[in-house]
């Protein structure tokens, strides 16, 4: 049976009430591109979501909506670009315990971040943002029963740990951070203090049939090379440091085939981007985007051997 490729793409960049960025939908519109030029997809099995289309509702909608737009044996692939968060936020030490732990959340276009002192409870979490263990997995559980799903996301996961923004204003050589996490102003009593147990146990990758692949891991800085950085791009255009070289690597100019078997693993593509996000220097010889793609399953997963298809 012939298997067709399906894809729904999301960027955000126009956030309103939190800060804006400038990759995400040229992230989408390259990535779209180079899906249908290279990678065997059409016009027509890609779906995409955009800053304003990009609300919450539209989004889990566009999920559901996977099932009925693929058919058993297809590849779908899902693709996030924009601002995360996560119970951690390593910046000032605190754990949101309203998310779950080891869980990310892409925030739609229209999240609005809390006000100081804002009391804020888990539906109202459930219901503004994109929650990895709440609203992705249920959906992804089903789709891998008869498809393979692949799933990239360019945005992070920790408390500080947000897409970075670059603006005609900054230094050529700075990476300008997100100083503020979106929960930082909530009341006291919804935080506690991270203390990095080592007896906590990370949970079981759930998946059998879906690869994963993140721009860094959750305590990194994930870079938005903006206008300013646009000169570095394989386009010109502003990009996610990770899509860039994700795109880099799907056209064929990165090199990618480390075994020698003429075919693209999933592992081969997250070691090739790391190599080619590592490649910018700042003029002192600096990494210039200090982030760490992050793939699952992990090598100690027993489901590990699907990062090699």
């Amino acid at each position: 049976v012939y298997a067709d490729n399906i894809a729904l793409l999301i960027g955000v960049g126009d956030y309103k009430h939190i800060n804006a960025l400038e990759g995400p939908t040229e992230d989408v519109a390259a990535l779209k591109k180079v899906l249908i030029d290279k990678w065997g997809f059409t016009a027509k099995g890609i779906q995409t979501l955009i800053d304003d289309q990009a609300t919450q509702k539209n989004i889990l909608d566009a999920l559901e909506s996977l099932q009925n737009r693929s058919k058993a044996g297809d590849n779908v692939f899902v693709y996030f670009s924009g601002h995360g968060t996560s119970a951690k936020n390593t910046n000032n030490n605190k754990v949101v315990k309203l998310l779950p732990y080891a869980s990310g959340a892409f925030i739609p276009v229209d999240f609005v971040a809390p006000k100081q002192d804002d009391r804020v409870s888990v539906e109202d979490l459930k219901s503004s943002l994109i929650i990895g263990k709440w609203h992705l997995q249920p959906v992804f559980k089903k789709l891998e029963q008869d498809r393979s799903v692949f799933v990239v996301m360019d945005s992070c996961f920790s408390g500080n740990a947000v897409r970075t923004i670059a603006t005609a204003e900054n230094k050529k050589n700075e990476i300008i951070k997100r100083a503020t996490d979106i929960l930082a102003n909530v009341v006291g009593d919804t935080i506690e203090e991270n203390t990095d147990s080592a007896d906590v146990i990370e949970p079981p990758y759930p998946y059998k049939n879906l690869v994963f692949i993140s721009a860094s891991s959750d305590a990194e800085v994930a870079a938005d090379m903006g206008n300013s950085d646009a000169y570095l791009t394989l386009d010109g255009k502003p990009h996610g440091a990770f899509t860039n070289a994700f795109l880099q690597v799907l056209n064929g100019s990165e090199a990618t085939d480390t075994n020698g078997d003429k075919q693209l693993s999933y592992l081969e593509i997250r070691d090739a981007t790391e190599k080619a996000i590592h490649k910018f220097k700042n003029d002192d010889g600096t990494q210039r985007y200090v982030q760490m793609p992050q793939i699952l399953p992990s090598a100690k997963e027993s489901n590990a051997n699907i990062v090699y298809r």
